[in-house]
């Protein structure tokens, strides 16, 4: 219990030390941002980044969109017959080509009237409640994959951060850091920081607290209690 109790005082003061250093270079970071404030320095976050936009345009040249028509609708046809086998459902294509005289049907142009025929009958509610275009497709894909990049972008400003830190607190001073969005972000991050170290802290006290409380149930157990009686 001696030995537990020892390393939780090492832990501590060690986490003690570190906080001390996180809550020095805290007032650092806060000092030189109302610096930046006095000097009305435009921050580095203040320009606009352009995105690119992903264009969907007719190919230009005749030979390679022919076979680039060829083959998407060979893999087109082949995924709407792979869906029918695989999950028992009903399904249809038909596609229109600028050569051709008459559309291609798959599987056939019959069995594509009838289920036309069964799709036209439903209400306009069913009709309407899984049905997608190229423009809502579209879309979708462009919303996840913003999404996906904005949380790339986090991980990487994260681990920027966390680089830099390191580096401010090996070189004691902030000559790395030179514009103000650098500081805000540093400063929250030293927030959180300091945040975890007392949480850790206040933690290993109360189960410094419930060691010592049950050590003492122990040595005033029962036994020791008739033995205090008889004497």
């Amino acid at each position: 219990m001696i030995l537990s109790t020892t390393l939780s005082w090492l832990v501590i003061e060690v986490l003690a030390s570190s906080l001390h250093v996180y809550v020095k270079l805290a007032n650092l970071v806060n000092k030189r941002t109302h610096q930046f404030s006095e000097r009305h320095l435009i921050p580095s976050w203040s320009s606009t980044m352009v995105r690119s936009k992903v264009k969907y345009e007719l190919i230009a040249d005749e030979r390679a969109r022919k076979q680039t028509f060829r083959k998407r609708k060979s893999g087109l046809l082949k995924k709407v017959s792979e869906i029918t086998t695989l999950c028992s459902v009903d399904a249809c294509a038909i596609i229109y080509s600028n050569d051709a005289v008459q559309p291609e049907i798959w599987p056939s142009p019959i069995e594509a009237y009838h289920l036309l025929q069964r799709f036209d009958k439903l209400p306009t509610m069913k009709q309407t409640s899984n049905m997608i275009n190229q423009e809502t497709f579209l879309r979708q894909n462009v919303s996840r994959l913003t999404k996906n990049l904005e949380n790339e972008k986090k991980k990487n400003r994260w681990l920027e951060l966390e680089q830099l830190l390191t580096k401010c607190l090996v070189e004691k001073n902030l000559n790395d850091v030179n514009n103000m969005q650098d500081l805000k972000d540093l400063d929250c991050l030293l927030v959180e920081k300091i945040e975890l170290a007392n949480n850790r802290i206040e933690d290993i006290k109360r189960f410094d607290s419930s060691i010592a409380v049950d050590g003492n149930k122990i040595e005033d157990g029962p036994g020791c209690s008739k033995e205090k009686k008889s004497i």
